[in-house]
């Protein structure tokens, strides 16, 4: 039995799905990392290097909630999924430096 999640692009996350947002299909019992992986099958080298870090863990400036809830005050990416779950994915662009010289 599969479960579908309403997942929502924000940023340049948007840029690299190429919608703002869709349903994914997993297999019960399946956890936030789950997620992940099916977007990162889904869409690609593009949305890998934006969510994942070298050694495959999520990276500090992408965010994802679960219906409302930071996963991270929830079970991080260890955080089980149920039907009709509304995730939503941003990321955070680092703060900028610089000037004119």
């Amino acid at each position: 039995m599969a479960l579908r999640v309403q997942v929502l692009y924000y940023g340049l996350l948007k840029r690299a799905a190429g919608c703002a947002g869709e349903p994914i299909e997993l297999p019960e019992g399946s956890v936030l990392t789950d997620l992940v992986k099916a977007l990162v099958s889904r869409h690609g080298p593009p949305m890998e290097k934006l969510l994942l870090r070298g050694g495959g863990e999520l990276r500090a400036e992408a965010a994802v909630l679960v219906n409302g809830r930071n996963a991270v005050t929830l079970e991080g990416l260890a955080t089980p999924l149920r039907e009709e779950d509304k995730a939503v994915i941003v990321l955070l662009a680092p703060a900028l430096s610089g000037g004119v010289a």
